[in-house]
């Protein structure tokens, strides 16, 4: 069976849920792929109400992404900077977060690219400062960057087990067309 054809039982199943995009007309060109605990982030119930527009905002970063807009990815750990998608060390277990920045606080993804276009992420965490119920990512060399990618890693090989995630070496293999590697600027 296919990576996609699991992606598509995953769904069936409850496992997995594409991202809703906001407006039913928008296109989509990709697809992200959403745990129970990204459904939870994303569609709520949250800590408070106040949550809901910084939301909103990670909402639209996403559709970004699925209607196939521009988006920067970094490779090389540790220098993501600005990026939308940053690949995490050990660059073999092909970790990625997805870095949605404004407003405050900063909010990061993790997962994987299962094909080219195709995310499933699995968890979050704010970076900066306590949101929604949940403490901030430290500095990478906080032990909470690991307990992320195991996370990570765990969750995959229990949806996946035949698969591992997408392995690339340029931006293109990752993000086609309007994807681009910090180091191609």
């Amino acid at each position: 069976m296919s990576i996609l054809a699991a992606i598509k039982r995953h769904v069936r199943a409850g496992r997995l849920f594409p991202l809703e995009m906001e407006l039913a007309s928008d296109p989509v060109v990709r697809g992200i792929y959403l745990s129970e605990d990204m459904r939870g982030l994303i569609y709520g119930p949250w800590a408070s109400e106040n949550c809901h527009p910084r939301v909103m905002r990670l909402q639209a970063d996403l559709e970004a992404f699925v209607k196939g807009e521009t988006v920067s990815l970094c490779l090389e750990p540790y220098s993501a900077g600005k990026a939308f998608f940053g690949r995490l060390s050990d660059v073999s277990d092909e970790v990625w977060d997805i870095r949605s920045r404004s407003p405050k606080p900063g909010l990061r993804l993790f997962g994987s690219f299962a094909a080219p276009n195709q995310f499933v992420a699995f968890t979050w965490r704010p970076r900066s400062k306590p949101w929604n119920g949940r403490q901030p990512m430290g500095d990478r060399y906080d032990q909470e960057w690991e307990k992320m990618k195991a996370e990570c890693l765990s969750q995959w090989n229990a949806l996946f087990p035949r698969h591992k995630p997408m392995h690339g070496e340029d931006a293109d293999d990752y993000v086609t067309e309007t994807g681009f590697s910090l180091g191609d600027i």
